[in-house]
């Protein structure tokens, strides 16, 4: 049993292993049936990412600028191998403002962050169809916010799409006074956003020419999100609600807001999908007892939790690194909201990398199981006895708990 996981050097030895097996295309073999790569190291593809617009005719354009609800969707892919050494996508929100906010943020310095992909970088196909995960931003979020995540899962072969929410974007925030109506009207427009994506990717209308969604593999789909958008994964994931999409077979909310589930009448134990939580012991947004461990207590199937030590609400975002709290302040916003956004960046919360690399083990593992049959997974990586100090972790699932 491997008892500190994170260690690359097993993993380099199993890759060298394993090149002549695969071929020369990959370093190492993707998790599936015979396989449990380690899932907390950068999985054996190079990534891609590209921009979509989608757009929903029924809805309303929260902007009144098209007939529709039009919204920006980012997508990591597995790329060819020729991207791996190619130059990295960079994040830059001054580029990303839409026209409404162009001059708030004038003179702000946010930094521009790169994240672990290529622009446009081609498709590996050779090994598509992909199984799908898709991601919902949290609260005043935006589509990229988690990159280090979604970037992670899709190097360890998945296609993974998240939306910008509109109505309920970073750069809404910095454009409305009713913030808490913009949220309670997301709640509702979420799932519909998700589920218009993977209508999307079925019928082929996802991207011009339909590559990428020809690469999607619809009878394999898990639904992740931080915050809001962790809500949102429970949300769709509840039978016999308007927002459940019966295409999902795994879910993962990471720091989700769960208590206000029983004030739509979809309480977390309604949830039947195998269940990763996510959480931060020292979240000061959503408590932890309260969102995550009492959620985790409530679910009946198979379940997971992994509580990560001094971690904050952000430390799973990239929000730390783009330093938004010292922007809201320029921007106007109250020291309250700006403080927000500080929760999980300080001296006092576990460094922000390794906040990423606990929450891209164990959602990569959990997903490893559930989208590409990898069992051996669990009892080769989730092992309670496995677990660093820094985790606070249960499982209970068929062949291995940690409640009995």
């Amino acid at each position: 049993m491997h008892r500190h996981p994170w260690n690359p050097l097993p993993a380099i030895a199993l890759s060298l292993l394993l090149a002549t097996a695969c071929g020369e295309s990959l370093p190492f073999e993707p998790a599936g049936p015979e396989a449990a790569p380690d899932p907390g190291v950068t999985g054996p593809y190079a990534v891609g990412v590209r921009t979509v617009w989608l757009e929903d005719p029924t809805r309303e354009d929260p902007y009144g600028e098209a007939a529709g609800r039009r919204f920006k969707v980012e997508v990591w892919y597995p790329a060819v191998e020729e991207a791996r050494d190619a130059a990295r996508d960079l994040l830059d929100l001054h580029a990303e403002a839409p026209p409404s906010v162009v001059a708030a943020l004038e003179g702000v310095s946010i930094p521009r962050v790169e994240q672990p992909a290529v622009r446009d970088a081609a498709l590996h196909e050779k090994d598509a169809p992909y199984p799908v995960i898709v991601f919902s931003h949290g609260n005043g979020g935006i589509r990229a916010q988690s990159f280090s995540y979604t970037a992670h899962l899709a190097s360890h072969g998945y296609l993974v799409v998240s939306a910008d929410h509109v109505g309920n974007t970073l750069f809404d925030f910095l454009d409305v006074t009713d913030v808490t109506g913009n949220t309670l009207n997301s709640i509702f427009d979420r799932p519909e956003d998700l589920r218009l994506m993977l209508d999307a990717l079925e019928d082929g209308s996802f991207d011009p020419g339909g590559e990428l969604a020809a690469a999607a593999d619809l009878e394999r789909v898990g639904v992740t999100g931080h915050s809001l958008g962790g809500l949102t994964s429970l949300y769709v994931s509840q039978p016999d609600q308007s927002a459940f999409d019966a295409r999902y077979d795994a879910a993962v909310p990471v720091t989700p807001a769960t208590e206000v589930l029983a004030l739509l009448a979809a309480p977390v134990e309604g949830v039947e999908l195998p269940l990763l939580y996510v959480g931060a012991t020292a979240d000061q947004t959503l408590d932890y007892q309260v969102e995550t461990v009492a959620a985790y207590e409530k679910h009946t199937g198979h379940r997971a939790m992994a509580g990560v030590v001094d971690a904050g609400h952000f430390s799973f975002s990239e929000i730390c690194e783009l330093e938004l709290g010292e922007a809201a302040l320029a921007l106007g916003m109250s020291e309250d909201i700006a403080g927000l956004l500080e929760d999980g960046c300080g001296p006092q919360n576990i460094p922000v990398s390794r906040a990423h690399t606990l929450n891209n083990f164990y959602g990569t593992a959990w997903f490893n199981i559930y989208l590409r049959g990898s069992e051996l997974t669990a009892s080769e990586w989730l092992d309670p006895a496995a677990a660093p100090a820094d985790v606070e972790y249960r499982i209970d699932r068929p062949g291995l708990s940690s409640e009995r």
